[in-house]
């Protein structure tokens, strides 16, 4: 299925370019999360760029820590004119203030200005607040819940009823609100795919009367799945204690957001590595080779990943973000041995290469 989808989209792209037809929006839609996993693999040995939109509402640009020191310079005199291009006045901060270019938050911030000259700081504001990483993607990759409200010119939709089990699926209707907002998104063309088994019932029928049916061809599974993806919050631990007490926000703010170490870097590939608590006594995540924690695992994530000490074979760190994280529970700083008077701190956010192998 997955990779009829990017072969299908591939060729809608390829045709559309032909044309030299203005670009069409495509959206592929599914209940989770993790149905993406293998779509991204084949999007990615395509050359096809995606962005899993929403899955992680927090972590925006402008919520990093480049992106809020950004928002307050700006803030503060938001009638200033920018003469000539803005990212170049951009780049000019950036260095002026030491900060790491390095966070994909600043990636997205230049991308989104790249073609603004002649502004306030007031228009770039505006311009940056709402951008989302990988804006300038050609496909989103978006769950039902999420795509309320939104319209595509083509949508593939996946229905897989795996959480319903055979035997209640007719009675169950708990999958069918969703089906729907997910089905109505589309505004030229609509690809259902349907799991021969686990599959809406009701819905089945009416397509066999009310649509042309394509049988897939069958395709080998590769042994490995590759894809690139930020982890998302539910998988992180927000408040872990070597972040967020005094020395930790020193290193996250003082050295991990500044270009101390990363100048003259163009990426940060093979500087952290994976550790367990099985292997190193240290909490499941990303390290320096100083043995720095750079992002702690969640129980389930470990549990799936990293907690036999296989973490290095299926996770590579490739790029990381930031995002200022409110904390309301106070109680957990207190836990995590800080007690100064802030109410949020920085958390690191990991974009990892992962290597799935296929069950």
């Amino acid at each position: 299925m997955a990779a009829w989808i990017a072969s299908d989209i591939e060729q809608r792209l390829a045709s559309n370019e032909q044309k030299n037809a203005a670009p069409e929006t495509i959206a592929v839609l599914a209940p989770k999360w993790s149905y993406f996993d293998a779509i991204q693999h084949y999007f990615e040995a395509l050359n096809i760029s995606s962005q899993r939109y929403n899955e992680n509402e927090q972590v925006t640009p402008i919520n990093s820590f480049i992106g809020q020191a950004l928002f307050k310079d700006l803030s503060a005199k938001r009638l200033d004119f920018i003469e000539g291009n803005v990212t170049e006045f951009l780049e000019y901060w950036r260095v002026k203030q030491g900060l790491n270019h390095l966070d994909k938050a600043w990636e997205a911030i230049i991308s989104c200005t790249q073609d603004m000259e002649n502004v306030t700081y007031e228009q770039v504001l505006q311009a940056i607040e709402s951008i989302l990483y990988d804006d300038k993607t050609q496909v989103i990759l978006i769950t039902y819940h999420s795509a309320k409200g939104m319209e595509f010119d083509h949508v593939y939709v996946i229905d897989d009823q795996l959480s319903n089990s055979s035997s209640n699926a007719q009675a169950d209707h708990s999958h069918d609100r969703p089906l729907y907002v997910a089905l109505t998104r589309a505004k030229q063309t609509l690809s259902l795919l349907l799991h021969h088994k686990t599959h809406h019932p009701t819905l089945a029928k009416i397509l066999l009367t009310h649509a042309e049916q394509i049988d897939l061809p069958a395709v080998s599974p590769p042994s490995m799945l590759t894809f690139h993806r930020f982890m998302r919050l539910d998988e992180l631990v927000l408040t872990p204690r070597a972040l967020v007490n005094d020395s930790g926000r020193k290193f996250v703010e003082q050295t991990f957001c500044h270009d101390s170490w990363t100048k003259t870097r163009d990426d940060i590939l093979e500087l952290f590595d994976v550790a367990c608590y099985k292997q190193d006594r240290k909490s499941d995540g990303f390290y320096s080779a100083k043995g720095q924690q750079i992002a702690q695992f969640s129980t389930a994530f470990s549990k799936e990943y990293s907690s036999q000490g296989q973490g290095n074979q299926h996770l590579l760190m490739a790029g990381f973000t930031t995002t200022l994280f409110y904390q309301q529970d106070i109680s957990w700083y207190e836990r995590a041995g800080y007690y100064g008077n802030e109410s949020s701190h920085y958390l690191i956010v990991p974009y990892v290469q992962f290597n799935v192998q296929c069950r």
